[in-house]
């Protein structure tokens, strides 16, 4: 009888241990393993980043420098705007008798967007021209302007007979560059 109850006794007091030692202690590890869990995501979605990071960092890398200088003329970092200027004065100028008439550029400000963050990564040179010439030449000057590297749309096109072979044209046009 004296065994039994030795035997009794330890095995209240195995479940008390268990119970008000062990217990908070398993509660702590399975804390430990979520936590662990968590920390091995966080990881392996390091290490996807790394990899996709590597295969952009690779891609960029195999690009060219000859089109990196043609999309820096397509979408300067500048306005640019004299250089503009004169690219459509030498383009009107090659496109036989053009005659410029007047040729003007404004770069144009948003000061309400300036304050906002925005996904637009550009900014707009607004370019009006006035010129005299036949329809062959126009047609030539527009085709010039079609081919050049420098991103432009043509918004508004006004045309009225000057004389029989010739015609007065008004443009409105838009480029842009990088903010």
């Amino acid at each position: 009888m004296g065994r039994s109850i030795i035997t009794f006794l330890l095995l209240i007091v195995a479940v008390c241990v268990f119970w008000f030692w062990t217990r908070p202690l398993l509660a702590q590890i399975d804390t430990l393993k979520a936590e662990r869990d968590s920390f091995n995501q966080a990881l392996d979605k390091s290490k996807e980043l790394q990899t996709l990071r590597d295969s952009i960092l690779e891609n960029y890398n195999s690009i060219s420098q000859g089109d990196i200088d043609r999309l820096s003329k397509m979408l300067p970092a500048e306005p640019e705007t004299a250089k503009l200027l004169v690219q459509l004065s030498d383009m009107a100028t090659e496109s036989g008798s053009v005659i410029l008439n007047s040729l003007d550029a404004q770069e144009t400000k948003n000061p309400a967007s300036a304050s906002l963050p925005s996904a637009v990564d550009y900014q707009e040179v607004n370019i009006r021209m006035s010129f005299s010439a036949n329809y062959n030449d126009f047609r030539s000057f527009m085709d010039k302007i079609q081919s050049s590297l420098r991103l432009m749309d043509m918004e508004q096109i006004d045309f009225f007979a000057a004389d029989a072979s010739s015609y007065d044209f008004n443009i409105n046009a838009k480029a842009y560059y990088k903010k």
